[in-house]
């Protein structure tokens, strides 16, 4: 009797087979996927098990995969997305694809047509490209625009400075304040007063943006080529600053550099073949070996990453590194599995499900706004127009102090005006005894 039910055992396994976890492959690349620093200093804490040990935007897009399909998962990590080798086959989570050692790649796989032969894609879950990251070679917050101020702040000074002229002119000019002596007086401080403010004011104003243009163009004048450039057709045009590129690694842009050159675009073309004419000094087996040797040559190295990559990295520290231009080329990343996979549709349906609801704009924000290291200083208003605004607010403080000044010097007057005379007994009208009652008087 008590053998009975270990011989339906294998009955009731074949009936209700136990589910494993799904296997997520991703690599280590930030931000997409990393161990937590925590994890680093201490790997045996059950803080660190398993999943827990790692952090990043694909691990939170496969947190969100789990519970979208309610299973449960297992983060499995690889040294590369995959590449074609020389025999046709494929490396990397690709290959791993393909041979079911994994059940879903979350990482950074570009979506090409290449790629879309051996494996299926969900819809993309990020937009990504190529560009220019190269050290930013001078600290001082000196703007290249000769134009200091916002919009506001020169509506703000036309509006006062027509609100002064009008002051003045209604200062001296109403004759109301011209009646009396002891109001000519209060015109001409008032006057005086707001006159001087306007004038110290403007002077300050002019000044500060006649320095502001002068530092502008000094600064322009002697800066360096690197921090000078701000697009790629800059960078073709000049010797000095060099440009290289990532040749194998986590992601080979060599090998899609050089789908690019098979375009129209003949600054693709130039790029290469000057790069390969510089041989192995322009590439890199390594996005942080080329993030080094860029931060290490004080703005003479422009590296050529992914566009994602630089913009996360451009916001750690030690703030030091900057993204040049736009993008030089445009692709996307999506979740990929094996070709034919009965886990294809679903995918693609959970990813988006989680997009329709705003997750993954909600992990992007957190990825590359909240967890920013770096003070954004393009929001910081200038020192221009800081000093310029203190500038304002006292000719503001100079009209308002005018017109109520005026105002009380009007009450004042008119309370002066409307004060019953007190006067003497000898300037009251006496009613002479001689006066004579016309109607007593003949006619002669």
């Amino acid at each position: 009797m008590c053998l009975r039910p270990l011989l339906l055992l294998p009955l009731a396994l074949s009936l209700f087979p136990v589910l494993e976890p799904l296997k997520f492959g991703t690599v280590q690349v930030p931000p997409f996927a990393m161990r937590k620093k925590e994890c680093l200093i201490d790997d045996l804490s059950e803080a660190c098990r398993d999943n827990n040990a790692y952090e990043g935007y694909c691990v939170d897009i496969m947190a969100l995969l789990a519970k979208e399909l309610g299973v449960d998962y297992r983060i499995e990590i690889r040294r590369k997305p995959g590449g074609p080798r020389d025999d046709g086959t494929w490396d990397g989570l690709i290959d791993d694809l393909n041979r079911t050692a994994i059940d879903v790649a979350v990482a950074i796989i570009a979506v090409t047509k290449e790629t879309s032969s051996v494996v299926d894609f969900s819809p993309p879950f990020l937009y990504g490209g190529l560009s220019l990251m190269t050290k930013i070679t001078d600290q001082r917050l000196v703007p290249r625009s000769i134009n200091p101020y916002s919009s506001f702040t020169w509506c703000a000074l036309v509006i006062l400075q027509t609100m002064s002229i009008s002051t003045l002119i209604f200062l001296r000019y109403n004759t109301k304040f011209a009646e009396k002596p002891i109001n000519g007086r209060i015109r001409s401080i008032i006057l005086f007063t707001f006159l001087c403010v306007y004038v110290i004011s403007t002077f300050c104003i002019i000044t500060l943006f006649v320095r502001h243009i002068s530092a502008v163009l000094a600064f322009n004048a002697q800066v360096k080529p690197a921090q000078s450039i701000q697009s790629l057709e800059e960078l073709m045009a000049q010797d000095e600053v060099k440009y290289g590129m990532q040749r194998g690694g986590d992601y080979d842009t060599h090998r899609y550099f050089k789908k690019l050159q098979n375009s129209n675009d003949p600054l693709h073309k130039k790029m290469l073949e000057t790069m390969e004419k510089n041989g192995e000094s322009s590439f890199v087996q390594y996005y942080k070996h080329g993030i080094d040797k860029a931060r290490k040559s004080d703005g003479k190295f422009a590296f050529i990453i992914d566009d994602v990559v630089n913009r996360y990295q451009t916001t750690r520290k030690p703030c030091d590194m900057r993204k040049l231009g736009e993008r030089i080329a445009t692709y996307h990343y999506a979740v990929a599995t094996k070709k034919g996979s009965p886990l294809s549709e679903k995918i693609a349906k959970a990813i988006e499900a989680i997009r329709q609801r705003g997750d993954i704009d909600k992990i992007h924000h957190h990825w590359f706004v909240e967890t920013s290291e770096c003070v954004v200083e393009a929001k910081k208003l200038s020192d221009a127009e800081q000093k310029v605004l203190y500038c304002i607010y006292v000719m503001c403080f100079g009209i308002v102090s005018a017109i109520v000044a005026s105002i009380g010097a009007l009450y004042l007057e008119r309370k002066w005006a409307n004060r019953p005379e007190k006067l003497s007994d000898e300037a009251l009208p006496m009613t002479s005894q001689c006066e004579m009652d016309p109607s007593t008087v003949e006619i002669a």
